[in-house]
């Protein structure tokens, strides 16, 4: 709480929030659900912080976000598979 003194008044108000936004970092791979093979140059991609990334040859990925969310969904798309969220 901040206080402000007027005249005889004092003027309680509402700290201003502070960034409580969160640096996280995820990795894995990505692989077909079928045959366990995985997956290379999938598209890897977060909407609220509109934060991205691509899989390599061998299917693995490292995306970097910073949100301020407890929830996150990631989408991953690749040509001749279905989006999974």
């Amino acid at each position: 709480i901040k206080v402000k003194s007027r005249s005889n008044y004092l003027i309680l108000t509402k700290k201003p929030e502070t960034n409580t936004s969160k640096k996280i970092t995820l990795t894995g791979y990505i692989s077909d659900a079928h045959n366990q093979k995985k997956i290379p140059q999938t598209s890897i991609y977060e909407v609220s912080s509109l934060s991205s990334a691509l899989s390599n040859q061998y299917g693995y990925y490292e995306i970097k976000l910073t949100t301020t969310q407890n929830t996150l969904v990631l989408t991953f798309q690749k040509e001749n598979y279905q989006p999974q969220t």
